[in-house]
């Protein structure tokens, strides 16, 4: 799976292809993002059965797919993922 930059001038896509991981901004999470408005464990993306869901780690600005804030749910190809001020698009790599 892939977190592609919406925007097109921040960072570099993230490949995911092991899990889980915790996206955040602290130093001890899977993938450090700059955004001040990221707890330091913000999220974490899992994966079983082939299924990933995000869950929110009870961050202070929330987690939101698709613009609805969520505490846990299912991603799917094309989705926005919203984490502070960083937004990605979910893309499921071809296996």
């Amino acid at each position: 799976m892939q977190l592609i930059p919406a925007d097109p001038e921040a960072s570099s896509s993230l490949s995911l292809d092991r899990y889980p991981v915790v996206l955040g901004r602290g130093d001890e999470v899977d993938y450090q993002i700059e955004d001040r408005f990221l707890s330091r464990c913000h999220c974490q993306l899992d994966c079983e059965d082939g299924v990933v869901t995000v869950r929110d780690l009870d961050s202070r600005h929330g987690t939101f797919v698709n613009e609805s804030r969520t505490r846990e749910t299912v991603l799917s190809s094309g989705d926005t993922l919203r984490i502070g001020l960083t937004r990605f698009v979910v893309s499921f790599l071809d296996v």
